[in-house]
């Protein structure tokens, strides 16, 4: 293929919908956070209702994170967005900040 800018890495970095494990984590943080009620989210509905995506092999081009990152586009606006990382296996929400 002449002139084709996909690569090797650049197809790793294709994100994938969740799989039924990270709904069910990001599922406890929405709960957990009070979205659950104050934005009457439905679990069946999720990805009816919020935009999902996981890449599995996130690197930052420094020292940092490496490794899955979930990020979450909610349905009112682009700039209503979160962004996850795995901890182990603990799903950590890391956008926006609670220090600021």
């Amino acid at each position: 293929m002449t002139g084709s800018l996909q690569t090797a890495s650049a197809i790793q970095n294709i994100p994938r919908p969740p799989c039924n494990n990270e709904l069910e984590q990001l599922w406890k943080w929405l709960k957990n956070e009070g979205h659950v009620v104050a934005y009457h989210l439905q679990k069946s509905h999720l990805l009816d209702t919020l935009w999902i995506t996981v890449f599995d092999t996130y690197i930052t081009d420094g020292p940092g994170y490496a490794g899955r990152l979930m990020y979450l586009i909610w349905g009112g606006t682009p700039e209503c967005c979160d962004v996850f990382v795995w901890h182990g296996k603990e799903l950590v929400h890391v956008y926006p900040s609670d220090d600021a």
